[in-house]
């Protein structure tokens, strides 16, 4: 009877750590994703208005959107930053949307996203992820198109 119960424990043990074996495996899986097919092929900056926005994200599309602003937004230069983002999809052939800062207002984006410059990414129509140019933790990835590419392939698979 005691063997039983020996058994079962230890049965019972080794269930326990194969479940959550799984879920650390589960958890630290490639959560990165492709954007729809469209946007991989060309290296552009596709210019779009409010209406669009919401149109995009009303629907299952999986993109990104340059958010930028004519004049210099924030602590980084909207300029410097812009060309960063056209030289990594230039280089990795790419496209992104990009849209005027004062066009994001009553989108889903406006909710996330205070300043500009920044890169909104969607996944299934849901934002996914999004660069804020005051936030200590980003300011690495406007330095360069290498560090901006860095930060979009945490989310992004390239093709």
């Amino acid at each position: 009877m005691k063997r039983k119960y020996v058994i079962l424990s230890v049965g019972l043990v080794i269930i326990g750590l194969l479940i959550a074996l799984h879920v650390y495996l589960s958890s630290t899986t490639d959560q990165r994703f492709y954007l729809d097919d469209q946007y991989y092929g060309t290296g552009s900056l596709i210019d779009i208005d409010n209406n669009r926005l919401k149109e995009l994200e009303d629907s299952d599309a999986s993109f990104a959107v340059l958010v930028y602003q004519i004049s210099i937004c924030g602590r980084v230069s909207a300029y410097d930053f812009n060309h960063y983002v056209e030289e990594f999809l230039e280089d990795k052939e790419m496209a992104l949307y990009q849209i005027l800062f004062f066009e994001i207002e009553g989108t889903e984006m406006a909710e996330h996203v205070r300043v500009c410059p920044s890169v909104v990414i969607y996944r299934e129509g849901q934002v996914a992820a999004f660069l804020d140019a005051v936030a200590a933790e980003h300011t690495e990835y406007y330095k360069s198109a290498e560090d901006f590419g860095k930060w979009l392939t945490n989310y992004v698979k390239l093709k």
